[in-house]
């Protein structure tokens, strides 16, 4: 039998992390951009959020926790960018930037934290104008 007080952290966790991702949402909404909070698919996950603009697609991988893990995440990012290309025809993985943005627990929203490989970061229109 599981232990209960893991179990309550972790629905804790999901708890934080959904509320992340909802203000996230939000959050870019209200700025106009259009983003969407993508489903849960387990291993065939496609990311968190999807902002769409004229250039392509950012997806988002939203974290809500005390200690980073920067690594991992922007692996995860990557796979969930590719899975999120495999379902959708025409729409090639250069178009899609892999973003995590980790919440500052001590600063509002705009004060987030934004992380990307190099590589990506190269690929965004404005920066491959400049260059």
């Amino acid at each position: 039998m599981a232990d209960p007080t893991i179990q309550r952290r972790n629905r804790a966790n999901k708890r934080r992390g959904a509320t992340w991702e909802i203000s996230l949402t939000d959050f870019f909404r209200n700025r106009g951009h259009a983003a969407e909070r993508l489903p849960k698919m387990g291993r065939l996950d496609q990311g968190d959020i999807a902002v769409q603009d004229t250039y392509g697609t950012i997806l988002i991988e939203a974290k809500d926790a005390k200690a980073m893990s920067l690594r991992s995440w922007l692996a995860e990012a990557e796979e969930e960018a590719a899975n999120y290309v495999a379902v959708r025809p025409g729409v090639r993985r250069e178009d899609v930037q892999a973003v995590v943005i980790v919440k500052d627990r001590e600063e509002p929203i705009e004060r987030a934290i934004v992380v990307m490989r190099l590589s990506e970061y190269l690929t965004l229109p404005a920066v491959e104008a400049a260059t």
